[in-house]
């Protein structure tokens, strides 16, 4: 997808998250790691774009390559289930085959006995932070909780906002 492609999401996402008091966060999301703030906002934009590139290309099925074992809050079941939801709502299914997957090792075998040569072609986030351990259940649902009340009425809004944008010959929205 690339991050040109995404940042003026990211960055109304982000923006609405930083404008928060840190007393509101914490009497609001007292369970929300901090964190947390970049990697929700990019991957909300990351969807957002992607749904308006599914609209425009009649895709209905996307592929997400999470995975609860990379302990990033955004990879755990409750906040894909809250992308899951946001796809639906314009006729897309996500499905993540990787969910499960543990092992970097054991991918790239699999892989390879299959005859795909394993290579990363997107670029690497050097924002986002994982979590040192597993999220509770607590922090797990608190950023989804977050998700709901300050970025899904947002994303909900750049999707409107951004529906008649055309794409360029290569794909990209103008």
């Amino acid at each position: 997808m690339g991050i040109r492609l995404t940042v003026g999401y990211f960055k109304a996402l982000r923006d609405e998250i930083y404008s928060l008091e840190i007393q509101e966060i914490i009497k609001k999301y007292p369970y929300f790691n901090l964190s947390q703030f970049n990697c929700l906002a990019c991957r909300s934009a990351m969807y957002i774009y992607t749904i308006l590139l599914c609209k425009k290309l009649n895709i209905k099925v996307v592929a997400e390559g999470a995975r609860i074992s990379q302990l990033f809050a955004i990879e755990q079941p409750s906040m894909l289930k809250e992308y899951k939801s946001l796809l639906q709502e314009y006729g897309i299914e996500l499905v993540t085959p990787l969910l499960e997957l543990e092992s970097d090792y054991d991918r790239k075998i699999e892989l390879l006995i299959r005859g795909i040569n394993p290579t990363v072609i997107e670029p690497q986030c050097h924002f986002g932070i994982p979590m040192k351990k597993p999220l509770t259940k607590e922090e797990e649902l608190e950023v989804s909780h977050l998700y709901q009340e300050e970025q899904k009425p947002k994303c909900l809004k750049l999707i409107k906002m951004s529906e008649n944008i055309p794409l360029d010959p290569t794909g990209k929205l103008y």
